[in-house]
């Protein structure tokens, strides 16, 4: 049963664990790389991303102790990658 915060939308993302993830892999310039290579290396499918970043965390938390799971870390996965496909649509256009 999910209590009222946990599905209370925290700071524009879909609640604190999904922010505090996102926070956490953002901000830590090794997990960021990690993250953005698993996208790559699944060929941008979110799920394969996810599913390749969470063998890498394997039941590891944030700073604060949110677990990095499937449903904490989506809506930055696919944030990021949305991010990465405009990147390489900006990149291609320059040439």
């Amino acid at each position: 049963m999910r209590t009222e915060t946990q599905n209370k939308r925290y700071n524009g993302w879909k609640n604190y664990a999904s922010w505090n993830c996102a926070l956490w892999i953002g901000n830590d310039m090794h997990l960021y790389f990690v993250a953005r290579d698993c996208i790559k290396h699944a060929n941008y499918c979110v799920d394969r991303a996810i599913s390749k970043f969470l063998d890498y965390a394997r039941g590891e938390k944030t700073g604060d102790g949110v677990p990095y799971t499937k449903d904490n870390i989506r809506e930055y996965f696919v944030n990021e990658m949305d991010e990465m496909m405009e990147e390489g649509y900006k990149w291609q256009n320059q040439k």
